[in-house]
């Protein structure tokens, strides 16, 4: 299919391209004092004549030129802001106390230890070290015989 196609397609563009070939040299080989000057016939159109009717054309450029390269403009960078000083006094943490929890049991692997722990709830979890429980508990870590929990900053040492 594709080839009988291009096959047609090149008969039929051969005689069109003669045909504009033909236009061309007969074009180029007449010349406009040939014709009688009182003919009212078809005058052939010749590159003198469209090379005499060109007009120089000049470009006023306003604005940006588009064929300049772009120039990134630097961005101005925001201040920092100063920082508000506040006139009010800091308020020290009073001391937290010591979780009311237990350890139930210790499951120890030196890859992976996991403790069992007893809440004040009365229900029990199974934790693992970087696990936070109930209350904001943070379990730091687990050893053989004790368990390091964090409570607001505080860390407490469970046996």
């Amino acid at each position: 299919m594709k080839k009988s196609l291009a096959v047609i397609l090149i008969i039929c563009a051969i005689p069109i391209y003669i045909w504009d070939a033909f236009l061309i040299f007969r074009t180029a080989s007449t010349n406009q004092t040939q014709l009688p000057p009182d003919s009212t016939s078809r005058q052939s159109f010749t590159i003198d004549m469209a090379l005499a009717s060109a007009e120089i054309v000049t470009f006023d450029i306003k604005g940006k030129d588009p064929f300049s390269p772009h120039k990134a403009k630097p961005r101005p960078r925001p201040k920092p802001k100063p920082e508000k000083k506040s006139a009010k006094p800091r308020i020290t943490k009073k001391p937290t106390k010591q979780p009311d929890i237990t350890i139930s049991g210790i499951m120890w692997n030196a890859a992976n230890p996991v403790a069992i722990l007893v809440l004040p709830n009365g229900g029990s979890t199974m934790v693992k070290a970087g696990q936070t429980v109930a209350g904001g508990i943070l379990v730091k870590k687990i050893e053989q015989k004790s368990v390091v929990v964090e409570v607001e900053g505080t860390e407490f040492v469970l046996r």
